[in-house]
């Protein structure tokens, strides 16, 4: 997957992506604003249909009112309310007497009905009994009169197309009561809202009758008001539901609210005419979807025609453009770079543009050229410090050898006295350091001279016969050490250096051995996906943290005393040689309970070799 970090990959898709993301943004603003259009014309709309409403509703309560105090002014009226206030008995009822008179209110109270003013009248006298009514039915107008027969009221038509009067006594009476509508303003009745208007007759201080006038709010007589766009849904308290045009539209949670409201059906909003709690009228308006789909469905449409043309057309050329002028200069980039990583120093002949990549391929080539002075630099410095060193090294062994001699010979000789001997003692020890340093130093830059040979080893096979050898075999048996080797993975390295490697850590772990521990060392191994991981554990003496670097500096020792021989090279010599092959050894822990080496083995095969 590493194409996918390629700038050859990146640089196209941001173009898709960036191109993607901002034809989709245009399309979500787009159709975000025609949303806040319509939402606009939606209040627009539902204002003046809020307006329109009420001014329906207070011209017909106008027309109520007036019409209710012409009709408390009729002398007629007011004569025969007199009349049933204070002669009429059930128990003695005479029809003759009341009917009559009765019939006469019935009949003024159609002319009212019958010119449209109102639905349904009714009169009533002080004890709220009725006298007279007169109501528009589903298919006639009809009007009658309350009479008796044997102490029994019964309801007598005046005039209807049936001789059956379509109001039954008392219960469809009883909603009109005045004692139920006196304080209402709409009123429903089977379902059905009313605009109620009534009126107490009085005489003096005293009231002599109720006059209950009712309009019938259709929804015909609503809709021929509303723009033509909008609906309205009127709640009916015993459906507990919006109803309109016989359809009905349950209350919901949203429905509840009178914030704006939008779903697939459209625009929502709840409005309440006139008092929430007492004597409200609530109506739901609706601005339906389908006025704006097809203007949204156009718009998207555009706009996904759009998205097409641009990737038929916009992308290619973009993604040519990308390629000629960014992706291929910077492959050919690239290109150089790399075969300058790999150690050829030309300078990169390639054409690039003008520009920052130009720029840049100059640098490279700038870079590339004080890299190659300073590595013939560097090759004839190293050259003249092996020079020197070998000089060192084969120049410096010779008085150490005399030294160490002519010490022998003067603690050989029986006339030295113990001064000198004391003396003599002391030259012999510090040439033969001198002579370990200068040995130890030969030794380190023969194997820095040396490249290593790469190559798979089988480390359990380097092991064995490291600890095979008839020195550190004897030398294991004298300390009675314990060495476990665990199976351990095939590394690339050079086998005659791993064995350097592996003889100096395992020698490192009996010197440095604790006196009061039986040695033991344990090899084994864990892998992950980039280096091969070896550990070698010893239960020694073990090394504070603060020394840990300081343990593969050249020549570095943390101890002083004789119990512990050597010159401080070992583990200079292990981190040279694991180096050497792309690797690494650090001190992976230390204690008291001894130390744990870590060696580091890399897995990629592209090492220098002497091959």
């Amino acid at each position: 997957m590493i194409w996918l970090n390629s700038l050859a990959f990146k640089l196209p898709a941001f173009v898709l992506v960036t191109v993607g993301a901002s034809l989709l943004l245009s399309a979500y603003l787009i159709d975000h604003r025609l949303i806040s259009y319509h939402r606009q014309t939606a209040s627009d709309l539902i204002d003046e249909s809020v307006k329109r409403i009420k001014d329906v509703l207070w011209q017909a309560e106008t027309e109520l009112f007036d019409e209710g105090q012409w009709l408390l002014q009729l002398e007629s009226l007011q004569a025969t309310l007199a009349l049933v206030n204070n002669f009429q008995r059930a128990e003695d009822y005479q029809p003759f007497v009341f009917n009559p008179e009765k019939q006469i209110a019935a009949e003024q109270l159609l002319n009212t009905v019958q010119n449209g003013t109102a639905s349904a009248i009714f009169l009533f006298d002080r004890n709220n009994e009725l006298i007279s009514y007169a109501q528009q039915g589903a298919h006639h107008f009809e009007s009658g009169f309350l009479s008796y027969e044997n102490a029994q009221p019964k309801l007598v038509i005046n005039s209807a197309t049936s001789d059956t009067p379509s109001l039954r006594y008392p219960q469809d009476i009883t909603p009109w009561h005045p004692k139920n509508v006196v304080n209402e303003r709409y009123y429903f009745v089977d379902g059905t809202p009313f605009l109620v208007k009534s009126y107490r007759n009085f005489e003096g201080t005293n009231a002599i009758g109720t006059l209950v006038l009712a309009r019938k709010l259709t929804h015909e007589m609503l809709h021929t008001t509303l723009p033509s766009n909008v609906k309205a849904y009127l709640y009916h308290p015993k459906q507990q539901a919006f109803m309109a045009e016989g359809e009905a539209k349950p209350v919901t949670q949203k429905d509840a609210s009178t914030r704006w409201q939008h779903d697939n059906d459209g625009f929502w909003r709840r409005i309440t005419v006139g008092s929430t709690y007492t004597d409200g009228l609530t109506f739901m308006l609706h601005y339906p979807s389908e006025h704006y789909r097809v203007e949204q469905q156009a718009t998207r449409q555009g706009v996904l025609f759009a998205v097409l043309i641009t990737a038929l057309f916009v992308l290619p050329i973009s993604f040519w453009l990308v390629r000629r002028f960014m992706v291929a200069p910077l492959n050919q980039l690239m290109h150089g770079v790399n075969r300058i990583s790999y150690g050829d120093k030309r300078p990169m002949t390639d054409t690039f543009p003008n520009n920052e990549l130009g720029q840049l391929a100059d640098a490279v080539n700038a870079m590339s050229e004080q890299l190659k002075r300073r590595e013939t630099r560097l090759k004839r410095y190293a050259h003249e410090m092996e020079r020197l060193g070998y000089v060192m090294t084969h120049h410096f062994q010779e008085p150490s050898r005399r030294l160490m001699l002519f010490s022998q010979q003067l603690q050989a000789s029986d006339t030295c006295q113990h001064e000198d001997r004391q003396a003599a003692d002391f030259i012999h020890q510090q040439s033969t350091r001198l002579s370990a340093l200068v040995d130890g130093a030969r030794r380190y830059l023969e194997l820095s001279r040396t490249l290593p040979r790469i190559e798979p080893v089988n480390l359990n096979k380097v092991i064995d016969k490291v600890l095979a050898e008839p020195a550190m075999h004897e030398r294991i048996n004298r300390v009675n050490a314990n060495i476990y080797v665990a199976t351990l993975p095939r590394v690339q390295a050079d086998a005659s250096h791993l064995g350097t490697l592996f003889t100096l850590l395992v020698d490192n772990a009996l010197c440095y051995r604790h006196p009061e521990r039986v040695p033991f060392v344990e090899i084994w191994a864990a892998e992950d996906t980039e280096r091969n991981r070896v550990y070698i554990k010893d239960n020694g003496v073990g090394m504070a943290p603060e020394h840990h670097q300081q343990a593969f500096s050249l020549f570095g020792r943390l101890v002083t005393s004789d119990h512990y021989p050597g010159i401080g090279l070992g583990l200079s010599m292990a981190r040279q040689i694991m180096r050497q092959v792309d690797g690494d050894i650090t001190v992976d822990a230390s204690g008291p309970a001894g130390t744990v080496f870590l060696l580091l083995f890399s897995k990629d095969t592209n090492h220098e070799s002497g091959k």
